[in-house]
């Protein structure tokens, strides 16, 4: 096959499954806005729905990478990453959908502007992972890397 690298090489009969190949940090770490927030509460709504979002509000603990921010972030918050999975058998809201309040996340936003007063993230929910030291280490690395340290 000429001198391509081999994990370039795929064969016919073998399919690949790029459903989730947005999903890494590598990727997401190209997004415009990366920073690191405590997660406060959502806005009620009597009816959200598994592919209706609603707006959960966080405040900006830091900055890792992009423009400066108002400490209060409102962030439309998907139950579903951007593959559009289906609706879960007997999917209904509840409060365990929600992380724990005071919690902290890190929140990547592909473009830091506001859609309809809310902020959307990278590939939906996937755009929210826990602020964990093994997650903050890849993402320090990768920005690094990119010479990206940001704030």
């Amino acid at each position: 096959m000429g001198n391509w690298p081999s994990s370039w090489v795929t064969k016919k009969d073998e399919p690949v499954d790029t459903t989730n190949y947005k999903q890494t940090y590598k990727n997401a770490v190209h997004s415009e806005c990366i920073l690191i927030a405590e997660y406060l509460g959502y806005q009620k709504n009597p009816d959200v729905k598994f592919n209706q979002p609603i707006q959960a509000d966080y405040k900006i603990v830091r900055i890792l990478k992009g423009p400066p921010l108002n400490k209060r972030l409102p962030i439309k918050y998907e139950f579903h990453d951007h593959s559009n999975p289906p609706t879960p058998p007997g999917w209904k809201f509840s409060e365990k959908e929600m992380p724990a309040v005071g919690s902290q996340w890190l929140i990547f936003i592909e473009h830091a502007v506001p859609h309809n007063g809310q902020f959307e993230t990278y590939e939906g929910n996937w755009g929210r992972q826990p602020a964990s030291e093994d997650n903050l280490n890849k993402v320090y690395e990768l920005l690094q890397n990119q010479g990206e340290t940001g704030y």
